[in-house]
């Protein structure tokens, strides 16, 4: 998966900036939907903490295994 993200200044993003503020006047009310935030699916938002979650759990796994000999957990190789 790739994403790409693009910075927008308000003056071209004025409705997404106005909604962040909670000004509704640029919109027309009628048109609003009533949706409970339970409705709603964040499926990127799931798997990057599905991700984090694997990611610290293997971190913490690796720093905590006993060592073997006098090799550190975690060496760099002499290309960095």
């Amino acid at each position: 998966m790739r994403m790409q993200l693009e910075w927008r200044s308000r003056e071209s993003n004025v409705e997404a900036d106005d909604l962040t503020n909670l000004v509704f006047d640029r919109f027309d009310m009628a048109k609003r939907i009533e949706i409970a935030r339970s409705e709603l699916k964040f499926p990127v938002i799931e798997l990057l903490m599905k991700f984090t979650e694997s990611f610290s759990k293997r971190k913490f796994d690796l720093e905590n295994q006993p060592s073997v000999g006098p090799m550190q957990k975690f060496t760099k190789s002499k290309w960095g």
